[in-house]
């Protein structure tokens, strides 16, 4: 089990994290990171445009988020559910079903394959 501040320590590094996103634009500072994918290979990477796309959720603009990176924003409600999830101290023996339904290893293959059939797609299309 982990421990508390485990936990608090990940929550605080993801809320700076969205300070940082929120106030720098990764389009126009060098300092965040770029893709190596679509550096060496042309090809966009699954992840591509993701910090652009959470620099525009976070101004509001879900339009152009949408552009950027639709997954990350249909994947929204899933990740949240499961941040939920996981904090729940004592949860009951239906949301452990839930849960191991929506995160257990069959559905960590389909969020996989999803994810690379969003990869192939975005570089076909």
């Amino acid at each position: 089990m982990r421990s508390r501040w485990y936990k608090y320590g990940l929550w605080i590094v993801g809320l700076v994290l969205l300070v940082i996103y929120g106030f720098w634009d990764p389009a126009a500072h060098a300092v965040f990171p770029r893709c190596p994918v679509r550096q060496y290979t042309g090809w966009l990477c699954p992840g591509c445009g993701s910090q652009r796309a959470l620099h525009a959720l976070l101004h509001g603009d879900w339009g152009h988020a949408w552009q950027l990176h639709p997954l990350l924003l249909l994947s929204l409600p899933y990740l949240a559910l499961g941040l939920w999830l996981d904090q729940l101290s004592r949860p009951s023996a239906r949301l452990l079903r839930w849960r191991r339904r929506l995160y257990g290893p069959v559905a960590s293959y389909l969020v996989l394959g999803l994810i690379l059939l969003y990869w192939l797609l975005r570089n076909l299309w």
